[in-house]
């Protein structure tokens, strides 16, 4: 499996001004959802000033970057070399970058105060994965994820008709309860947890590949608005398109639970 992944985002294209890799159009998607991404991720790690951080997938770098100007010391670790290449076109980041695979990390115990992961752990075995960053993770530390949910029908149906470049055969996107009681069974004890539609994600990947770019801009701000109320009012709903939490790591209470796929 990590054969494949490593082959399949070798291969992607990253956009160097932002670091994204290039599946979306740039106006809709930083707009709407990455602004949303962000601002949850800043809320979760404020408060506790200059963090040690891992950035777990960190593909093209655009979270490494974000996290480098919160001011925090990250980190950010994938196993593609070839996306590592196009990240580190990016002087702010070019000293930040480890290759390495997310099950075995080369980090000391308790290195970090925080793991950052958008779109990344359902590239990955949580049974061997969840150890490992409990151990380069210190005690109390935390786990910010989102992540897509399973229990989606758009998404799912968008996954099997239209395949983003950098969908890989060993990825397996989990529902929320999965998920959760994974976490829990490791020892991270979730303090955050929702599902967000977010079908600014749908709409964003149609507008790159039909080239209308204008159109984008137009209808970002309505679309920007109306997200913000689903997210208001509907994000307890477990069938929204991203799961998003936060964890702390206290301990393992049980052995790993095997996810189903």
């Amino acid at each position: 499996m990590i054969q494949q992944e490593r082959a399949i985002y070798d291969r992607a294209l990253v956009d160097p001004v932002t670091g994204e890799i290039q599946e979306f159009d740039s106006v809709l998607f930083n707009k709407v959802v990455r602004s949303g991404e962000i601002e949850f991720i800043a809320k979760s790690l404020a408060g506790k000033g200059r963090l040690q951080v891992l950035d777990l997938g960190c593909g093209g770098g655009w979270l490494t970057r974000t996290l480098v100007r919160m001011g925090h010391h990250t980190v950010g670790v994938d196993v593609s070399g070839g996306i590592l290449a196009a990240a580190a076109s990016a002087d702010e980041i070019r000293g930040h970058l480890v290759q390495a695979d997310g099950h075995e990390l080369p980090f000391r115990k308790g290195t970090f105060d925080a793991v950052v992961c958008v779109g990344a752990l359902h590239h990955t075995e949580l049974g061997r994965l969840l150890p490992g960053l409990a151990h380069v993770t210190k005690r109390n530390g935390s786990l910010v994820f989102l992540e897509p949910n399973r229990l989606n029908p758009f998404s799912e149906i968008g996954r099997r008709l239209f395949p983003m470049t950098t969908h890989t055969p060993g990825e397996r996107p989990y529902s929320p309860n999965q998920l959760r009681r994974v976490l829990s069974d490791a020892g991270w004890e979730v303090q955050e947890y929702r599902t967000l539609f977010l079908y600014a994600l749908a709409l964003s990947y149609l507008f790159r590949k039909a080239m209308v770019g204008r159109l984008a801009s137009a209808v970002s701000p309505l679309v920007d608005r109306h997200e913000r109320h689903l997210k208001r009012w509907l994000s307890f709903l477990p069938v929204g398109a991203v799961i998003m939490g936060r964890a702390e790591f206290h301990g393992a209470k049980s052995p790993i639970r095997r996810v189903n796929s």
